[in-house]
């Protein structure tokens, strides 16, 4: 499990509680950080991202992903909703669409909404 956060109490935090590798936003390079983490552990790629965030951060770490990986987009916290190239879905992802519509604090799921998977 890799975290991304902003500052040193959290990043410690998520160490303390033993996620696999912390980037600390401020003090650290996202790509070359993780591509180091998964050099040492012998691994090709991440398998699942899970994006509630975006923008730049969401464009760096598809380059990371593993061939089949997943890609869990929750919001756009950056203000920038993330855009994924038809190409690298149809190639490299194994992809599910869901539908759901948060309003009023409670949670809508249209009866039209389908899972897909490839």
């Amino acid at each position: 499990i890799i975290f991304f956060f902003r500052g040193d109490e959290k990043v410690q935090l998520l160490k303390s509680l033993g996620v696999d590798h912390v980037v600390d936003l401020k003090n650290q390079d996202v790509t070359a950080s993780i591509k180091d983490f998964l050099k040492s552990r012998n691994l090709k790629g991440v398998d699942v991202l899970y994006d509630p965030v975006g923008g730049n951060l969401a464009k760096e770490t598809r380059k990371l992903l593993n061939w089949g990986a997943q890609i869990l987009v929750i919001g756009f916290a950056s203000c920038e909703i993330p855009v994924i190239p038809a190409n690298i879905i149809l190639v490299k992802l194994r992809y599910f669409t869901f539908s759901l519509f948060f309003s009023n604090r409670s949670i809508t799921l249209p009866n039209y909404a389908t899972l897909t998977s490839l």
